[in-house]
């Protein structure tokens, strides 16, 4: 049984937010340090017990902030009160019940 807790992440530098996922919020904060001169602030950290499901979180927040223009870059967005509103608000509805029956009718 894995008992592994995954990390969905919004991560402040500068203008942009990053969005991603880790297991350990420590090591993918000192990777991006060392490419990056400006300070790093986590706005979010939202756990997870399934690998799939915070993946699938992943996705669908890059799908949503790319249909409004916001992505940057990779998974790099413009850091805007839409953007960040946005992802609170698919944050709230990221349960993993709610993932379930998202991704099982993406499928």
């Amino acid at each position: 049984m894995n008992n592994k807790i995954y990390y969905l992440y919004v991560i402040k530098c500068d203008q942009y937010i990053k969005v991603g996922v880790t297991t350990d919020m420590c090591s993918r904060l000192n990777s991006i340090y060392q490419v990056n001169p400006f300070e790093l602030n986590v706005l979010r950290q939202i756990p997870y017990n399934n690998k799939v499901y915070v993946f699938f979180a992943e996705r669908l927040i890059h799908e949503q902030l790319r249909s409004i223009n916001k992505n940057v870059r990779g998974e790099w967005f413009i850091y805007d009160e839409e953007s960040i509103s946005l992802i609170d608000q698919l944050s709230i509805d990221f349960s993993n019940e709610y993932i379930a029956k998202k991704y099982i009718q993406y499928q």
